[in-house]
């Protein structure tokens, strides 16, 4: 497959400009993403803090589904009353 600058010479310029600027917003992307990567990956501190999230979210999500269960318990138990079971 040709390169467009090559079938169309008069946009040459502005391809090479358009795919140099392309490849540095993903070159500073890849580098702070790297960073902060390396980081959350070398600090204590923060693998400490990011674990206790991680635990707190947890307790909460299975809370929220020991409620959800309880719920439905309860109005399976109302549904059989009411049918006189």
């Amino acid at each position: 497959m040709t390169q467009p600058h090559m079938a169309y010479p008069m946009y040459a310029p502005y391809y090479r400009q358009q795919s140099a600027s392309m490849f540095n917003d993903r070159f500073l992307k890849g580098l702070l993403i790297g960073a902060a990567a390396a980081y959350l990956l070398t600090n204590e501190t923060v693998q400490r803090n990011a674990i206790k999230g991680t635990v707190k979210v947890w307790s909460l999500l299975q809370g929220g589904v020991e409620e959800l269960k309880e719920r439905f318990h309860d109005a399976e138990a109302e549904i059989r009353a009411e049918a006189g079971e």
